[in-house]
């Protein structure tokens, strides 16, 4: 059987190839005889074809790992096999595979190629498995499975808070909890905020918060606490810029009579992003932030072209908030 595992959360993808070798090998402890791991950066994809037809020693079944195989993936790159690569006798093995031997190819990649030859191959004569939508259930559940293992307590208020300060990103928020639990044996929601940092996406949010409800001060401390993270202006102006855009759509989608939980849903976004930019909304009007992002374009482009210091200038762009959503 041939598969294809790929997703953009390696420990979530790890975990899936994981379960996949067990299944393939019903349960069998892995060994040199019935597994075999290669990378598509390292061995040509007609070597690969022959391991896959050679026939397991002293074993009835084998799995074949393909880790990278970068030819899979939506973002294109070159590599110092390809003009040796022979594609077609791949897709020519994935059409005929092999009894003997499961192929699973291993990517860690947000989206992959449907265009592909190989892909298509695969898509037709094989299983393709990508990565889960991770909730914040999900999350919350692979939390507490954490704390339970490491014989630490947490509370569902401080757990929320560890959730939201990592967002969907999997390896962080696995990095947190097990950074948490060498802390104390018992987690509230200060100790989190104490020990993990929030996001840059959060900082922002809360810059574009403290702006609209006049905390030019507030503003200030968190650009210059990020400042000494040696975060940049320019990352923090598209931010905040996505932020304004964001509210926009908010805005419109609401004027047309949407609950949150629709517009959430027309955004492919977090209700609790769409509720936190709702209340912010109700004390900015649209043409306000109409001129706020036509400031934040000029801004950047000015920066981007040398005309600007980006940190003088952003610092100007947050004292001078008021004036400029006028």
């Amino acid at each position: 059987m041939i598969y294809l595992i790929y997703g953009f959360q390696l420990p979530v993808i790890k975990k899936t190839l994981k379960n996949l070798i067990s299944k393939c090998l019903n349960g069998e402890e892995i060994n040199d005889f019935n597994f075999e791991k290669v990378s598509s950066r390292l061995v040509l994809v007609q070597d690969i074809v022959f391991d896959a037809m050679s026939l397991p020693l002293m074993s009835s079944h084998k799995v074949l790992v393909v880790s990278e195989p970068y030819y899979l993936s939506s973002e294109k790159e070159k590599t110092s096999l390809d003009k040796d690569q022979d594609y077609d006798k791949l897709v020519k093995y994935i059409n005929n595979p092999s009894e003997h031997t499961d192929l699973i190819f291993f990517l860690e990649a947000k989206n992959v190629d449907t265009k592909n030859e190989v892909y298509k191959a695969i898509k037709e004569h094989g299983k393709i498995i990508s990565q889960e939508v991770l909730t914040e259930n999900m999350l919350m559940s692979m939390g507490n499975s954490i704390f339970v293992k490491k014989g630490v307590k947490i509370n569902e208020n401080a757990l929320e808070e560890l959730v939201h300060r990592c967002g969907d990103d999997v390896a962080k928020f696995t990095n947190e909890a097990n950074k948490l639990c060498l802390y104390k044996n018992e987690i509230n929601i200060d100790d989190v905020k104490i020990m993990v940092s929030l996001r840059l996406e959060d900082n922002a949010f809360n810059i574009v918060d403290a702006l609209i409800n006049n905390k030019i001060n507030k503003a200030l401390k968190i650009y210059y606490d990020l400042r000494i993270n040696k975060e940049e202006p320019v990352r923090l102006i598209a931010l905040i810029a996505s932020q304004f855009r964001f509210m926009l759509e908010v805005k419109y989608l609401i004027s047309l009579g949407y609950n949150n939980a629709k517009i959430a849903d027309i955004l492919q976004t977090k209700p609790y992003r769409v509720d936190r930019t709702l209340k912010t909304t109700f004390n900015i009007k649209y043409n306000q932030v109409l001129k706020v992002q036509e400031y934040l374009f000029d801004l950047d482009y000015q920066i981007k072209s040398g005309n600007k210091d980006p940190y003088y200038a952003f610092e100007l762009f947050l004292i001078n908030f008021n004036d400029i959503a006028k």
